[in-house]
């Protein structure tokens, strides 16, 4: 699990600014941005989100899927997008309510040797 700063609030709103990082607006103002990063010499964005965060209500827990050999990620779910480099992985991060769950896709293209940094990093309250 995640220590996630979600946990306990419900997401309001989700934004995407640029390929990779998330913004989501809490239901107490707080804002909470997600960000991936390629490691050297590969290049990591979000692609997709599974389920709708804003449908969720109390955020019970925040865990990441390490890869895809995790039952969750079937790779039928994607969008279509074309591969960068010659490896392609893919991870999620799942945010849990008390009855269903959304999946936030992230994905790293690099020559193999190589993955994506996932962070969560907490902003300042929304006005």
């Amino acid at each position: 699990m995640i220590e996630s700063k979600m946990i306990g609030r419900q997401v309001k709103e989700v934004s995407m600014l640029g390929e990779d990082t998330l913004k989501f607006i809490m239901d107490s103002g707080e804002l909470v941005t997600w960000e991936v990063e390629g490691d050297c010499c590969s290049q990591g964005l979000f692609t997709d989100i599974l389920g709708d965060p804003t449908k969720l209500g109390e955020v019970v827990g925040v865990r990441e899927i390490a890869s895809m050999v995790d039952k969750y990620l079937d790779p039928k779910n994607f969008s279509d997008q074309p591969q960068l480099q010659e490896c392609e992985q893919i991870y999620g991060v799942m945010i849990m309510g008390r009855r269903e769950e959304a999946i936030v896709i992230h994905r790293n293209w690099s020559n193999g040797y190589y993955g994506n940094y996932f962070s969560e990093l907490k902003d300042k309250q929304v006005d």
